[in-house]
């Protein structure tokens, strides 16, 4: 009943807003695939987290690859849980966020971790380049910084886009910046 959003309340006044919309399925990659492409998990095959590389479609029919056909740039902006965006060819042009899960980026993760001197490199530029893992870890997801990235890229477009932005925010541990904390 009080107005918690008053800045995407404003955003939604001049967009195209779903108020009634279901998830296909209640896993992260699946659900976003669907939201995507707008098939259900049965139609484009990915019904889990990890799917194997026999389950992924060459190329599936997206939303951004219509937009790339009228001419837009594409681009997907993510934190760590969006690091199945570089795994499907969905038609972006760009994907700022983790690399695909894999062994090395693990490897460089927990190494870094184990570090000691990993707290001094967490929230400093100077980290995030040497170790560009440190932005994509559960203790960085902050959705503040997302969107900055987002609205930096979209006040300089000179073309037409067509952005994703994905924030894990809500997923565990549910790393929400301070103060938010906790709230």
């Amino acid at each position: 009943a009080r107005p918690t959003t008053p800045n995407l309340d404003r955003f939604a006044a001049g967009a195209a807003v779903f108020d009634d919309t279901i998830s296909p399925l209640a896993r992260t990659v699946p659900a976003w695939i669907s939201i995507l492409t707008g098939l259900y998990p049965h139609s484009h095959g990915i019904r889990h987290v990890f799917p194997t590389r026999a389950r992924r479609l060459p190329t599936l029919p997206s939303v951004a690859r219509a937009f790339r056909n009228f001419g837009y740039r594409t681009i997907a902006i993510s934190d760590l849980a969006g690091d199945f965006f570089p795994t499907f060819d969905l038609g972006f042009d760009e994907i700022i966020g983790p690399r695909r899960l894999d062994l090395r980026t693990i490897y460089e993760r927990e190494v870094l971790i184990r570090s000691p001197f990993a707290l001094a490199l967490f929230n400093n530029p100077l980290g995030r380049a040497l170790f560009p893992v440190i932005g994509f870890m559960p203790e960085n997801a902050e959705a503040d910084r997302l969107a900055s990235h987002a609205v930096r890229i979209l006040s300089r477009a000179d073309e037409p886009l067509f952005v994703v932005l994905f924030s894990s925010t809500t997923h565990i541990p549910w790393a929400a910046s301070y103060p938010f904390t906790g709230r």
